[in-house]
């Protein structure tokens, strides 16, 4: 007998859930060819952010679990 659908794996390696159902992951773009940017634009893209409401939609459908959209 089945266990029913699956969560989508890729999601769960690049962000993380916090227990109040938010999902936060880190921004793109940082990893490397980043010597021409701006201080300003480095600085803009370090730390972490949370999924917008209509993001998190889509990761609803994804992960199976309600999820709380960041404010």
């Amino acid at each position: 007998m089945g266990k029913g659908a699956k969560p989508c794996k890729g999601i769960g390696k690049r962000a993380r859930i916090t227990a109040k159902g938010k999902v936060r992951f880190s921004r793109t773009g940082k990893q490397k060819l980043n010597g021409h940017e701006r201080g300003e634009t480095l600085q803009d893209r370090r730390g972490y952010v949370f999924a917008t409401p209509t993001t998190i939609k889509k990761l609803e459908v994804q992960l199976h679990r309600r999820l709380t959209p960041a404010k």
